[in-house]
């Protein structure tokens, strides 16, 4: 028989404050358990029955979606989102808090089982869930735990009201609890990592909302729940299938698209703009030179830096990528050229203005505050090019004459040659 050595746990090998942040939300969320253990009623047959379709159910939910759970979770940065917030959420709502608490121990016992992740890493993630649903149980005691059957339509509306707070605070809690853990075992987390992405937290939204469906659908027959179990190892599948989608074409280090993404996406976006757009292509400048003095990682975490500053200078329509190595690419539908020219210089003022905390070859804190400039090639669609190869080989140009001229600058570029017989936009 083997050993069970506790000193040769996994858990020892992380820093110390996440072991006390670890320990110290698994000994709230059992001291709140067993307080509400010692203080509950016997529950009625009607609670036993909810509690054992909703185990069997989250059961037989984490069975059909083994293979793309593990898909999903070996491929996203950041915060997992475990779907089976389906069947806890309606634990939640409609049980007392021991029975609650036994349906996510029971259904993430099963997750545990088939994935085998290390114990410690389950342990927390069990708690952050309990944690979560205390929350909720708290926000509905607060507010009023719904009766669930009247018909009067005011009364419908509170109740309808209250289980949108209860969920609010199920979902924020976990969030900020995994984000606690996240945010003291690394460095210097990027938002994504901390609190995932928007696909992710519309991605969860929807499963609470599911959750919340689920435990009407029980609050009228329990059995009918039982239906709902392929939807949600359908939403699995699909969620799988969209994070394979952006996996493709996002770039893993800075999170904005990559080069095949941007491409794709640019050339329908130039089209709807019937070709009124602007085009700013970016290089850092020095960049060797901080990859040669702190390291990678340096130069990483200044990359990532450059990917925030394009972010906070954009709009949401705008399309930004990583076109390779030290290099951007920024797509502006339409804007004027005075207007592409704002922003070209805007985010290299900012860029230069960086301060960037990173780590050294041997591993101490320094922030980077020099060699931080870019030079910006700036070509405006369609005086620069007819199509996006040509607007893109014209910028690129800019750009170059940006480095050749002295660096730290924005280049416009030289209007596009227009052939015999060549249409004319």
């Amino acid at each position: 028989m083997r050993r069970i050595r506790p000193s040769k746990w996994a858990l020892w090998s992380l820093p110390r404050r996440v072991i006390v942040y670890l320990l110290v939300v698994e000994v709230a969320v059992l001291a709140a358990l067993i307080t509400s253990v010692l203080a509950m009623t016997v529950p009625d047959g009607r609670e036993w029955l909810t509690c054992l379709v909703l185990i069997a159910c989250g059961g037989a939910h984490v069975h059909l979606s083994r293979r793309t759970e593990e898909q999903r979770r070996g491929s996203a940065p950041g915060p997992h989102i475990d779907l089976t917030s389906i069947w806890t959420l309606p634990a939640v709502l409609l049980l007392p808090v021991p029975l609650m608490a036994l349906v996510v121990i029971a259904i993430r016992t099963q997750r545990y089982l088939i994935a085998r992740r290390p114990l410690f890493r389950f342990a927390f993630s069990t708690s952050s869930i309990l944690l979560a649903a205390l929350a909720a149980r708290g926000m509905l005691d607060l507010l009023g735990v719904p009766a669930w059957t009247t018909a009067h339509p005011l009364t419908m509306l509170a109740e309808a009201g209250t289980t949108l707070a209860a969920a609010l605070a199920y979902g924020l809690t976990q969030l900020l609890v995994v984000a606690g853990v996240i945010a003291l075992s690394m460095p210097k987390p990027a938002r994504a990592e901390l609190f995932g992405t928007a696909p992710d937290n519309a991605l969860e939204a929807m499963t609470i909302a599911l959750g919340a469906v689920a435990a009407v659908v029980l609050i009228h027959n329990p059995f009918i729940a039982i239906a709902l179990v392929p939807a949600a190892a359908v939403l699995n599948r699909i969620a799988l299938l969209r994070q394979l989608e952006r996996d493709a074409s996002t770039d893993s280090l800075t999170g904005l698209l990559n080069r095949r993404g941007w491409l794709d996406r640019a050339n329908r976006t130039l089209v709807r703009a019937d070709h009124r757009a602007a085009l700013l292509m970016l290089d850092l400048d020095h960049f060797k030179s901080i990859n040669d003095t702190y390291g990678h990682v340096a130069g990483d975490d200044v990359l990532r830096a450059v990917a925030e500053v394009l972010r906070e200078s954009t709009r949401a329509g705008d399309l930004v990528g990583r076109w390779g190595g030290e290099e951007f690419i920024v797509l502006l539908p339409e804007v004027s050229r005075l207007e592409a020219h704002t922003v070209a210089e805007r985010i290299r003022a900012k860029v230069r203005e960086m301060q960037v905390p990173t780590t050294h070859r041997r591993g101490g804190h320094v922030v980077i505050i020099e060699d931080r400039t870019t030079s910006v090639g700036l070509g405006i669609s369609p005086d620069h090019g007819p199509d996006l190869d040509s607007l893109v080989a014209a910028t690129d140009a800019a750009l170059y004459r940006a480095k050749e001229s002295g660096r730290d600058r924005v280049e416009p570029a030289e209007p596009a040659l227009h052939l015999p017989g060549q249409r004319e936009h």
